[in-house]
């Protein structure tokens, strides 16, 4: 593992414990300003970090506070880190075994977020 792949894990470890305590941590610390971040479950796209901060806002101060990420998989491929995850959310729903993939620029900085989750929120 290069230096660089080991950097990005590490940088991925701390997002995602950002994104569970402080998301605005999260934007501000791990996002460069002219990020693209892509949610493919609700077809939605942030084209920089001040949209993704107005999202990650709302996200945590009306939808759920208590939303927590758990890491169960990670790899790194130069400047990209795919992620296996387990969201949940209050009441104990799940999206379980999400994939997101992070590609950092030279400064360490999410420049591309592309999240793929399942919609748990229809099941029976």
């Amino acid at each position: 593992m290069t230096d660089i792949e080991k950097r990005n894990i590490e940088k991925t470890y701390y997002w995602a414990e950002a994104w569970n305590n402080d998301p605005m941590r999260m934007c501000d610390d791990c996002y460069a300003e002219d990020c693209k971040v892509y949610h493919m479950l609700g077809d939605v796209v942030q084209n920089n970090r001040e949209e993704l901060r107005k999202m990650e806002k709302w996200l945590y101060e009306e939808v759920d506070p208590t939303r927590n990420l758990t890491i169960t998989a990670i790899t790194a491929f130069g400047n990209r880190v795919a992620t296996e995850v387990d969201i949940s959310w209050r009441g104990g729903a799940k999206i379980a075994k999400g994939t997101i993939w992070l590609t950092f620029n030279d400064e360490g900085m999410i420049i591309q977020d592309n999240t793929y989750m399942l919609d748990h929120s229809k099941e029976d």
